[in-house]
């Protein structure tokens, strides 16, 4: 029989969210394979990038997920990628936010062998920002700043966009990985889905301000999610308590414990 789940993962510290170092990027897919595993069950990806690149979740779930999948990637660049790699999902070309238009968006163009190390998985709104990344990934030198003019969809156009695809209410899984406006996007597809919870948010912390990523960790925490901390503290997991109970996590705990030994 597998133990009790330990009281650090049944309840939040300081109301906030869970932190247990050994919840990483296996847990997260396994939950996000629970999640999206009811056949009318679908994942929304924002800021898919190239699906590949340091991706919590692995390209094979996605193709398994077949027309059940929504990418959305501003960079034009990467798009025609996704579209080889995953014929059946719809993959919409814009970045998310508010108020929709245009914008130039800043990515780094990294040289020689780098280039199919790191492709283009630095971009953001500020160009700045861009720079900064790359130096502290100590890369300063071996890169090239690229403009590129994306458009902006809300939230809301979103899921009229893709929802001529894959129905809005069954999203079981949405992941968003924007560069810094993780909290605006995962807000903003909340409100525009009227009620639907998803079972599994799973966002980006690194680059959203600390009192903003509190603010989004305990309204979701209010909404009925239990709030994770991935290992590496740069992913934010959240699981619906009423679709993830304690038995079920212990579950998928149990299942990578025991598959590693």
């Amino acid at each position: 029989m597998f133990m009790e789940i330990p009281d650090i993962v049944k309840h939040p510290i300081n109301s906030l969210e869970i932190r247990a170092s050994w919840v990483g990027e296996r847990f997260a897919e396994e939950c996000i394979r629970h999640a999206t595993r009811p056949d009318n069950s679908s994942l929304w990806r924002v800021g898919a990038h190239d699906g590949l690149y340091d991706d919590p979740v692995s390209a094979g779930l996605t193709e398994s997920l077949g027309a059940r999948v929504v990418l959305v990637e501003p960079q034009a660049t990467l798009v025609d990628g996704l579209h080889s790699r995953f014929p059946e999902a719809r993959i919409v070309n814009a970045a998310v936010g508010e108020p929709s238009g245009s914008e130039t968006l800043y990515s780094a163009s990294f040289k020689g062998d780098l280039k199919d190390v790191h492709g283009s998985a630095i971009a953001c709104f500020d160009e700045h920002q861009v720079e900064r990344e790359a130096e502290r990934h100590g890369l300063q030198g071996s890169f090239e700043v690229v403009k590129e003019v994306v458009e902006i969809i809300t939230p809301k156009q979103l899921l009229v966009i893709a929802g001529r695809h894959v129905e809005p209410e069954s999203m079981g899984a949405l992941i968003v990985d924007v560069e810094g406006l993780d909290s605006i996007v995962v807000s903003g597809v909340l409100r525009a889905l009227g009620g639907h919870l998803p079972p599994l948010i799973m966002w980006e912390a690194l680059h959203v301000d600390p009192a903003e990523a509190d603010g989004l960790k305990l309204r979701l925490s209010e909404d009925g999610y239990r709030v994770l901390k991935l290992s590496g503290g740069k992913d934010i997991l959240c699981l619906r308590r009423d679709y993830f109970g304690a038995a079920e996590i212990g579950r998928i705990a149990a299942g990578i414990f025991f598959s590693k030994r």
